[in-house]
């Protein structure tokens, strides 16, 4: 239930962003954390069918982002990335994809 709750806030400040109504606030993160942890939910969200595989550099890839909107943009990439290979694939974490 505090999961959903959570997603809803989110969703709502994701909302309230795309109509501009509500700044976006920015700060420092480690990209390569954001992406770690999110690998696994990603990796169901893809599906079986699809080898996913990330190569991250060793220590931290600070940037200045908000990371759920990251976290947005790498499950977009990822759907869209499992949307384009019906019939399985492989998806690169170096932004590669290929088909068997």
């Amino acid at each position: 239930m505090l999961e959903a709750a959570d997603r809803a806030v989110h969703l709502t400040r994701d909302l309230l962003l795309f109509s501009r109504k509500q700044p976006v606030h920015k700060k420092r993160i480690d990209l390569g954390e954001v992406i770690r942890k999110l690998q696994k939910f990603l990796t169901r969200v893809i599906g079986d069918d699809i080898a996913f595989k990330t190569r991250l550099p060793e220590g931290e890839i600070p940037v200045l982002a908000n990371a759920h909107q990251i976290e947005q943009v790498l499950m977009n990439l990822a759907t869209n990335a499992r949307d384009a290979m019906p019939n399985g694939g492989f998806l690169n974490g170096c932004g590669r994809t290929s088909t068997y």
